[in-house]
C-alpha cells in the first residue's frame, strides 16, 4: 500500500494506515561509496538479480563462515579494520588516475 501525500491534511495522523509485517527481522540501510555501489550494480546484473538480493545473501553467507559464540561479544574489528584498508586504497587508486 502506497500512502498517497495529497490525499491527506498536514499533521493528520495516518499511523493507522501503516501495515505491519508479521515477519521477524531488522531492514538495514547502508551507503557505500560510488566506485563498490557500481561494481555491486554490475555484479547483481551480471546474476540477473537485485543488489538487496546480493547483500542478504552475502551477510548470510558471511554468518554462515564466522559463527558466533554466544558467550563472547561479538567483535567487527578485524572487518572493519579490512574494510578501512580498502577504502584507502581504493582513495589511492582514484588520487592516482
Amino acid at each position: 500500500m502506497t500512502l498517497n501525500p495529497d490525499d491527506y491534511v498536514p499533521g493528520e495522523d495516518i499511523t493507522h494506515m501503516v501495515k505491519r509485517s508479521n515477519r521477524p527481522g531488522i531492514v538495514l540501510s547502508v551507503r557505500l561509496d560510488m566506485a563498490d555501489a557500481m561494481a555491486l550494480g554490475r555484479v547483481a546484473e551480471r546474476a540477473g538479480t537485485q543488489v538487496i538480493d546480493l547483500a542478504r545473501v552475502a551477510i548470510q553467507e558471511y554468518l554462515a563462515n564466522h559463527p558466533c559464540d554466544p558467550a563472547s561479544e561479538p567483535s567487527l574489528s578485524a572487518p572493519l579494520a579490512a574494510h578501512s584498508e580498502h577504502q584507502s586504497q581504493q582513495r589511492e587508486v582514484h588520487d592516482q588516475a
